[in-house]
């Protein structure tokens, strides 16, 4: 499982078994695995981001930050899903995002 840093920099971990977790000293980070097809990944106190499985990859579908969370909505399956709906735990921050089909 690759996992890339908003910074670009890229980590490499093994899949964890369910109820299995990792921890990162060094990167100040987190895995557990939820179950099959969930993960998360703690980011030092203030951050937790919780992933689906979508085949041989993971999709983020919310990213708690402390006192909020954002959540996003995606569609399609397969390489090509896309997120299509974005907002905060509040109800805040809603948006709704469009593709281009030619992309």
């Amino acid at each position: 499982m690759r996992y890339r840093a908003a910074d670009g920099r890229r980590f490499d971990y093994s899949l964890l078994n369910v109820g299995e977790d990792h921890g990162d000293r060094v990167e100040n980070l987190t895995l557990i695995s939820i179950s099959d097809w969930q993960i998360a990944l703690g980011l030092s106190l203030d951050r937790r981001e919780t992933y689906r499985r979508d085949g041989k990859r993971f999709l983020p579908v919310q990213i708690k930050l402390r006192g909020s969370a954002r959540i996003l909505l995606w569609q399609g399956e397969g390489p090509d899903p896309r997120a299509i709906h974005e907002w905060a735990d509040d109800g805040s921050f809603e948006m709704h995002l469009e593709w281009d089909s030619n992309n």
